[in-house]
Order: structure tokens, then sequence, then C-alpha cells
């Protein structure tokens, strides 16, 4: 690829490809897990929290997820998805959950249950509310490492379908 033309046009397809995003979320996720391996002073919880946004916001955003909308969570593989414990409203399509989820992110209603850096020790709390500040309608959680598993088969998926 020595044309500056179609330089471009592969920096535009892949770096604004919300799958491509996702993939590279992922990677940095990766980085940052095994940095905190290997003693590092880094937050893997807080990065996991950060990149939601590449891996349910844009493929939300860019309405990728309007296959999933009918996909019965009891009906994903158990050893690949990780059950989600429903405090308010329960979600039965992974399209819903998604949905919440990415409200919960966009809007920053989302809580830690502890300060630590390593992801087996953290639950992480997801709601969704009423626009205009209305009450908290629908609530989930999950540990940490689960929503690392939910991310990483969640954006599997996503390309297995459409990428």
């Amino acid at each position: 690829m020595s044309d500056p033309a179609e330089l471009l046009t592969h920096a535009k397809a892949t770096r604004n490809d919300a799958l491509e995003f996702a993939a590279r979320t992922l990677k940095n996720l990766a980085f940052i897990t095994a940095a905190r391996e290997q003693g590092q002073d880094v937050h893997e919880v807080t990065h996991l929290a950060n990149s939601l946004l590449g891996l349910v916001v844009f493929p939300f955003e860019r309405h990728f997820v309007r296959f999933i909308l009918k996909q019965k969570l009891s009906e994903l593989p158990p050893k690949e998805w990780p059950q989600w414990r429903f405090d308010l409203q329960v979600s039965d399509s992974l399209g819903d959950l998604v949905y919440h989820l990415r409200n919960a992110v966009a809007h920053g209603r989302i809580e830690f249950s502890s300060d630590s850096r390593r992801a087996s020790d953290v639950r992480i709390i997801v709601e969704d509310a009423r626009p205009g500040g209305g009450p908290v309608y629908w609530r989930a959680s999950l540990a940490a490492t689960d929503l690392k598993l939910f991310c990483t088969s969640y954006v599997k998926l996503l390309e297995d379908v459409i990428g």
C-alpha cells in the first residue's frame, strides 16, 4: 500500500469501524491486565470500565445490535457468557441488556463494590434511569472478571455475525 489515497482509505476503514475499535480496545485491555499481573501500578478495573465505551457504546451507536435484539440470554453458552444478577427489571435478551448497559455507561451510572485494582476483587453495578433525572428502573451487576468475559464474547459475536 504505497498509494497515499489507498493508505488513507484503509486508515479510515479500520480506525472508524466500530468492530475494529472494539478489537483495539480488547487489545489494550489485555495489555493492562498483563501489566497488572506483572505488578505494575495500573488500574485494571478502571480500564475495564473505560473499555465499555469501545466495546458496548460504539457498536450500539453504530446500530450493530439490531440482530441481537431477540437473542435470549438463557440460550447463550454459559461457559462463554457470564450470568448477570438483575436487581431491578430483568433483561431476558442480549439486546435489552446491551441497551441498558449502554445507557448506564453513557450516563455515568456505574458503581464499583471495591477500590481494589484487581478485577477479581470487584463487582460492577450498572443502572438505567428515565431521562431527565427520573428514578432508576433497571439495575444489574457482575463481577469485573465476568464483565471482561462478557465484553470479549460480545465482540466475538458481533464479529462472527457481521464482521
